[in-house]
């Protein structure tokens, strides 16, 4: 008779852990909720292990990109392979911020990045020369769909890549989501904070300018049952990037 009540004893309390787990053992998308309060995610670029966080997704495409070569140096998150054509790489994160293995972002969220160009691009054929593309993609499902937002020359635009690739050709007027002209053109050395706020269940994109709230836009690409990731880009320039701040909402 203990025994049996002892089995009885250990039936009842799976029963109970099942119950207050709910359909969670079997439904992993709860594990895209943020915890109460959010959370909150710093990388300075300090520690030359911090490239750990990162992986370049876009290393096996058979055109338009290139491994690109990323180091940390003084404390910032840089790239240091000069080219002389407009051939991209993207660095894309893989860190925990999102309670993940691989990085998958969460439901809603806020990611900021310090960015700058620390010299001249090599040949005036990259786009944007001197400094480039700086590009911040708050929003990344691979390499040819995910949303950006590039500082070049004297503009700052947020764009949706659907299918395009890099200097293949020009992008549709469509594809275009937002624009700012600048006042003076992007100098080498300036530094300008983009950042974005995702709600991939709304399918809403908020746009910021050095923490200023510029834009609100639909994304109808967003999805919630599509994996996404946060990332980073260069066009053959001398990106640097400092500062990223990831906020997982919900």
């Amino acid at each position: 008779m203990l025994r049996k009540g002892r089995r009885a004893v250990s039936s009842a309390v799976a029963l109970m852990l099942l119950a207050g787990c709910g359909s969670d053992l079997f439904n992993r998308k709860v594990d895209f909720r943020a915890p109460s309060g959010g959370k909150t995610t710093d990388l300075g670029f300090e520690d030359a292990h911090d490239l750990q966080n990162f992986d370049n997704p876009a290393v096996k495409e058979p055109a338009g990109f290139t491994p690109g070569e990323w180091k940390i140096e003084g404390g910032a998150l840089k790239q240091t392979m000069g080219m002389i054509d407009n051939t991209a790489n993207h660095l894309r994160y893989k860190g925990d911020a999102f309670g993940r293995p691989g990085g998958q972002a969460g439901l809603r969220y806020r990611v900021d990045v310090d960015a700058s160009a620390y010299q001249a691009a090599d040949h005036q054929q990259v786009h944007g020369y001197p400094t480039g593309v700086l590009n911040l993609m708050p929003y990344y499902q691979d390499p040819t769909h995910y949303v950006m937002l590039v500082a070049k020359k004297q503009t700052i635009e947020a764009w949706v890549a659907d299918g395009q690739r890099p200097a293949s050709m020009a992008w549709p007027d469509t594809n275009k989501l937002w624009g700012m002209w600048l006042k003076e053109p992007i100098q080498v050395g300036q530094t300008w904070r983009l950042g974005a706020e995702v709600d991939v269940e709304a399918k809403k994109l908020r746009i910021y300018i050095n923490d200023e709230l510029k834009a609100e836009r639909e994304v109808p690409m967003m999805s919630a049952g599509t994996p996404r990731w946060v990332a980073l880009g260069s066009n053959g320039n001398y990106a640097q990037y400092d500062n990223l701040k990831i906020q997982w909402l919900k």
